[in-house]
């Protein structure tokens, strides 16, 4: 009994830890332009991958205490694979007859591009297919969030943390904006503003990203 208390103390040691760690990312977030860098996103993907990973990791080799069921997101979930399918689906490489079928604008492209080799090739449905990629990436990124925040945010106490985190956050880049306007320093995320100076953007990119959050 008593090993399987300590066991189970240990893997709620794991969980807080994670829950933390999720409530710093989630204050992190705004910070970088909104993460609307590449780096910014890299690094989003990143982090929500390795919580999302030590989540289900901690899941396998704990007795978690906050127990993920997919049954109980079954349709959220159906939907995130969908949607994640359908962009790695554009980046499949196919010949250029099928092409032509499936995205006759993509094959005209191609064509006029590739005059006399656009018939001897396989491409994809995507004539952007490095940025198809790198937005398949990020949308995983958020994916992995989407799922940490349901396995981690289970109870109405954590719920509410996570609630209080995002207000306070909100209040601080308000805050932020607000002064960066005020004083006429016009500083974003260690950046001076090349554009909507003179209003409050807190660190995101514009106004309208601010008023969002």
């Amino acid at each position: 009994m008593k090993k399987n208390s300590n066991k189970l103390l240990g893997a709620g040691t794991v969980d807080r830890v994670l829950f933390a760690m999720l409530l710093l990312l989630v204050v992190w977030l705004p910070f970088p332009w909104g993460s609307n860098r590449p780096w910014a996103e890299a690094l989003l993907g990143t982090l929500a991958g390795f919580l999302c990973l030590s989540y289900l990791l901690a899941q396998i080799f704990t007795r978690s205490p906050n127990v993920f069921s997919p049954r109980l997101y079954l349709w959220p979930l159906l939907l995130w694979m969908l949607w994640l399918g359908w962009i790695a689906l554009q980046l499949v490489p196919v010949d250029f007859d099928h092409l032509k079928t499936f995205s006759p604008a993509a094959a005209q492209l191609y064509a006029s591009a590739f005059p006399t080799s656009h018939d001897k090739m396989s491409w994809s449905v995507s004539v952007f297919p490095g940025l198809t990629y790198h937005r398949w990436l990020l949308s995983l990124g958020y994916f992995s969030l989407y799922l940490v925040v349901l396995g981690l945010a289970r109870d109405r106490n954590r719920l509410q943390t996570l609630g209080n985190i995002l207000v306070i956050s909100a209040l601080l880049q308000a805050a932020y904006g607000g002064i960066m306007v005020l004083s006429g320093i016009e500083y974003g995320f260690f950046e001076k503003k090349t554009a909507y100076l003179g209003v409050a953007t807190g660190t995101f990119v514009n106004r309208s990203h601010l008023a969002g959050y």
